[in-house]
């Protein structure tokens, strides 16, 4: 389980950086509140959101840079306002974070 490792070695790293599970939105679980930010974590790709530009922008970077500290490479960062659909994510400019119906298989 290839996949499993490389998220689980990612997400390993964005809690070493002060990026709690207390934060982290995951499958079959209830999510935390998205007020000031929250993430999750999809293989080797972390997604910020919330309620503070400032906060999730801060963390963000955060993440990035200890990515990039245990040498691993990272994609392109892309900010969004509003809702949006990530990596199988909906996330809901009403608060609402959700999978996408696709992904119930």
């Amino acid at each position: 389980h290839a996949l499993w490792v490389c998220q689980e070695v990612h997400r390993r790293i964005l809690i070493n950086a002060g990026m709690p599970d207390t934060h982290m939105v995951c499958d079959r679980a209830a999510p935390p509140s998205l007020d000031p930010w929250a993430y999750t974590v999809y293989v080797d790709n972390a997604i910020f959101f919330g309620t503070d530009k400032q906060e999730v922008r801060d963390k963000m970077e955060r993440a990035r840079a200890a990515v990039e500290a245990a040498g691993l490479p990272t994609h392109e960062v892309q900010h969004c306002e509003g809702s949006a659909e990530v990596l199988g994510w909906e996330i809901l400019s009403e608060g609402i974070v959700r999978p996408k119906p696709s992904r119930a298989w």
